[in-house]
């Protein structure tokens, strides 16, 4: 199996040439990661096993998409201003690329 994740990055200023950027979003994500195998110990009975590995594709695609999902999600996050997070340690809960634009501004003006 081969995984992949792409994702675009928009920037915004009123004007590239003189100004840097003010604004940054996530416009797309897609995330295809993929399990090669799922490994199920006994469970005792070995019902849950038996079942698992019964139905180990139907497993593999829903428990993918979930990573999917959430490798998009921490992505944004990780780019991203993220709102209402709070580490305790006073930071401005920016993520790097609005850190970046922040200190681009900064030496442009």
């Amino acid at each position: 199996p081969s995984s992949s994740l792409s994702i675009g990055i928009d920037f915004e200023s009123r004007d590239f040439a003189t100004h840097a950027p003010t604004g940054v979003s996530v416009s797309n994500c897609n995330a295809q990661l993929e399990i090669s195998e799922l490994e199920v110990t006994e469970d005792g009975l070995g019902v849950v096993s038996f079942a698992i590995n019964t139905l180990e594709e139907v497993v593999k695609n829903i428990i993918e998409g979930e990573l999917n999902e959430l490798a998009c999600d921490k992505v944004s996050e990780s780019v991203l201003e993220e709102e209402g997070s709070s580490n305790g340690e006073g930071s401005n809960n920016n993520g790097a690329l609005v850190d970046l634009m922040n200190t681009l501004s900064e030496k442009v003006d």
